[in-house]
């Protein structure tokens, strides 16, 4: 696959679990190799999403929440053309057939929902509130590999952005474990990556944090020629997942990592309806996570392109 301008060559991302058994204990080991040296994103930042052409997203005002019409049933309708979708999505409303943009170039929302973080990062406060997070320091780490960068001590906002410092803190994921410490910074550097370590480690945010931030670094890149986003989704990151278990996982962790980013997540798998997740794909699709026969059969039936791919996991 050829890489798109501005970007090089892509980055490659995977992690597997540990071959040892028993739990994340102080006694587990987690080991990062760095693959060969991938030249770099271009330092400079892409042209903002109105040059090249996308129609921003609506302003909210009065009688509009994100750019939906309340109605008296109490569900809602997108502003804007297209003759609708009664259909509900995956994130509980109900929304265009058209990919909507919003000001970053991106497919996500950059409102706040307070129901959202209720659902999202409640939960997550309430389970890591009694994890000893100094026990990782202890936890021995292999690396190997080329140009290696230094390890990331704590999250950082010249790391990872304040979005996504937010939503960390909003998790309570208050430093990074073993395996996202040398993680990240090989991802931020363009290298390729495999890291394997002990399920519960963090290998999800380990891969998301890299791709997110760099995404909202460089921003979207401009869409193939003569594309057609409301038929064909053009995702700038793809997740591949062995199982659809894996996959529903993945796009959870993904969720919170993605909230009010602007970054748009839509996941992909076998065994559900494709009607539902067509409607998602017509949104707009920043990442993708998919199983591989799901993905396979979109792609053949014209939904899917990686024209534009700039991360693989």
């Amino acid at each position: 696959m050829q890489p798109f301008p501005g970007h090089g060559a892509m980055p490659q991302f995977s992690g597997a679990p540990s071959a040892m058994g028993g739990g994340g204990g102080a006694g587990s080991r987690a080991a990062v190799y760095a693959g060969s040296y991938v030249q770099q994103h271009s330092g400079a930042a892409h042209p903002h999403a109105l040059a090249h052409g996308y129609p921003p997203r609506r302003q909210q005002h009065a009688g509009y929440r994100d750019g939906y019409r309340t109605t008296r049933g109490g569900g809602s309708r997108r502003r804007g053309g297209g003759r609708g979708y009664r259909g509900r999505s995956s994130y509980g409303n109900r929304g265009p057939v058209a990919t909507v943009w919003n000001a970053k170039g991106f497919c996500g929302s950059l409102e706040m929902s307070p129901r959202e973080e209720e659902e999202l990062f409640k939960r997550d406060a309430q389970h890591s509130a009694g994890i000893n997070f100094d026990n990782y320091d202890n936890i021995p780490v292999e690396v190997s590999g080329p140009s290696v960068p230094q390890p990331l001590a704590d999250f950082d906002t010249e790391v990872i952005g304040p979005e996504l410092l937010r939503n960390l803190k909003a998790c309570n994921f208050l430093k990074p474990t073993p395996v996202q410490r040398h993680s990240i910074p090989i991802g931020l550097a363009g290298h390729d990556l495999m890291a394997c370590a002990q399920t519960g480690s963090g290998k999800t945010g380990a891969f998301l944090l890299p791709v997110l931030a760099a995404m909202l670094r460089s921003g979207p890149c401009p869409l193939p020629p003569a594309a057609n986003p409301n038929e064909c989704a053009y995702p700038l990151a793809l997740v591949l997942a062995p199982t659809r278990e894996l996959c529903v996982q993945i796009f959870q962790e993904s969720r919170k990592f993605c909230y009010r980013t602007g970054i748009r997540c839509v996941r992909i798998y076998g065994g559900a309806q494709q009607g539902e997740q067509l409607h998602e794909l017509r949104q707009g699709a920043d990442v993708i996570v998919a199983t591989p026969g799901r993905l396979v059969d979109f792609m053949g039936r014209g939904k899917i392109s990686l024209g534009r791919l700039a991360f693989l996991v």
